[in-house]
């Protein structure tokens, strides 16, 4: 037998792992063959494990429905769609819980009958245009968050930064604002925020953004919008 080149065993590496996923898939009570089968041609090869994670988070999520109603969820059409999206967000998704949000998004589909389909997959498609700052931003401006809380497990690698770089500010956090600031732009460009601007005082000129032109130069605050609120009560924040 000759022996076999580095992509003739990549591929059986993965393929061994595809196998051994879908052995745990399966395990799952309900839901489990349903699953195993999409993993059968819509996995990626790599990140297996990551998967495996959301896999677990998901049976947790949805053990407490009544088994025939699962069933039934599962094997519409519309499920394997909105299925085949979350499994390549979370082969992507770095940290845990970003993983458990997109499980929790998969489970309350499964469940909530007053948004339809297309709705449900547009909510899993925004959260997949943002990274875990970007989450964490749209959390803390939500009134059902603890912003005193937020502020304080991230106030040292200054996520929450929005005011103008030149408020008082050090060069670090200067140096960082232009990447900041597209965060806060994104959010705002996908609907989920409003940017909140000053209202120059009486005899006061606006500030004027020289890059732009526009008026005024950087938002004051911002605020969650309706479509925001929806998104984290969606992947399960709240």
């Amino acid at each position: 037998m000759l022996p076999m080149n580095h992509d003739e065993l990549y591929e059986k590496s993965i393929d061994a792992s595809v196998v051994s996923l879908k052995a745990v898939a399966g395990a799952i009570p309900v839901i489990g063959s349903t699953i195993a089968e999409i993993i059968g041609y819509a996995i990626p090869g790599q990140k297996l494990d990551r998967v495996a994670h959301f896999l677990e988070a998901l049976s947790l999520k949805v053990a407490h429905l009544e088994r025939g109603f699962l069933r039934d969820q599962m094997r519409a059409e519309q499920f394997t769609d909105l299925f085949e999206d979350a499994l390549y967000q979370a082969s992507r998704a770095l940290m845990p819980e970003r993983r458990e949000q997109i499980a929790s998004a998969i489970a309350n589909g499964i469940t909530d009958v007053t948004i339809d389909h297309l709705q449900k997959k547009t909510l899993l498609s925004l959260f997949g245009q943002l990274n875990d700052v970007q989450i964490v931003m749209l959390t803390y401006f939500d009134n059902r968050a603890d912003r005193d809380a937020i502020a304080h497990r991230h106030a040292r690698n200054d996520v929450l930064l929005y005011p103008s770089p030149d408020d008082g500010v050090t060069p670090e956090q200067k140096k960082r604002w232009p990447i900041q600031r597209r965060y806060w732009d994104h959010l705002c460009e996908l609907g989920l925020l409003h940017a909140k601007y000053q209202i120059p005082k009486p005899h006061e000129l606006p500030e004027f953004d020289p890059t732009t032109g526009t008026l005024p130069r950087f938002p004051a605050s911002y605020e969650i919008t309706g479509l925001g609120q929806e998104l984290l009560t969606y992947v399960g924040v709240f």
